[in-house]
């Protein structure tokens, strides 16, 4: 029977959530577990948000799922959410766009419903011609295996207002690959906000892994493809401008194993 777990993680007092990430971690083989969320969520009190993961498999092997929060000060932070119609639907893909003036320090995506099948694609900054500047829109893709459930995918984007923004984007050449991985790094002298990961090609049979914060300036992106099509990996690394309106970033990180029955 299928086994679902996730991990929840809080900013430390007078901090805000700027980003979060996720990491499967598990030997390579058959039976591996799925991703199936990673994005922010309200708790307890108005304003209260931490960052929630979910993995799930079919309850063979050994692994662990590790969760991360990015937590700072900016000014005009806000948390901007579309989501999916509630519907049975191979794949659902879902943007959503920070208010003007603002732009997306993270982002993040969930799936909630029924279908047993379901995987995260990817979550991350909707691409756009570098001459026309950073995007303001996060974007996320994600499937049900099954097609025989009712679900909706919801995305989500930390929005502020942040001084020389700038995005760093890597990618992997597409081809016919069991896992990839792929880091974006920040340039000297920027902190990492956030990040994200976009998957193209063939990705039908491609489960997300990581997408997640690695120090001290990199975010590092990994999947693998249970399939035969030629596909790449992308990841985006947020970096700003260290300045007042940026108080001092804490990283922190939370690891919940799970170890099969004897």
């Amino acid at each position: 029977t299928a086994t679902q777990r996730d991990v929840t993680l809080t900013c430390p007092p007078g901090k805000q959530l700027l980003s979060g990430g996720a990491h499967i971690i598990s030997e390579i083989g058959p039976n591996l577990p799925v991703l199936q969320g990673s994005a922010p969520v309200q708790l307890g009190e108005p304003g209260g948000f931490g960052w929630r993961a979910t993995a799930n498999d079919d309850g063979i092997g050994s692994w662990s799922l590790r969760v991360q929060v990015i937590c700072g000060q900016v000014d005009g932070w806000t948390l901007v959410s579309d989501s999916s119609v509630q519907s049975e639907s191979t794949n659902k893909f879902v943007d959503t766009a920070c208010p003007f003036g603002r732009v997306p320090l993270g982002g993040g995506a969930r799936m909630i419903g029924d279908a047993s099948g379901l995987r995260l694609l990817w979550s991350g900054l909707q691409p756009v011609a570098p001459e026309l500047g950073p995007s303001n829109r996060w974007e996320a893709l994600a499937r049900d295996d099954d097609g025989a459930g009712v679900w909706r995918l919801l995305v989500d984007a930390i929005c502020a207002t942040v001084s020389d923004y700038e995005v760093v984007s890597e990618s992997t050449e597409q081809r016919e690959a069991s896992r990839q991985v792929v880091v974006a790094e920040c340039p000297a002298g920027k902190s990492v906000l956030g990040g994200g990961v976009h998957i193209d090609g063939v990705w039908d049979g491609v489960q997300l892994e990581r997408s997640a914060f690695e120090p001290p300036n990199r975010w590092v992106a990994t999947a693998r493809d249970d399939g035969d099509g030629s596909w790449s990996i992308t990841a985006d690394v947020i970096c700003p401008e260290p300045d007042g309106a940026l108080a001092a970033i804490a990283v922190m990180a939370a690891l919940r194993r799970r170890v099969p029955s004897r």
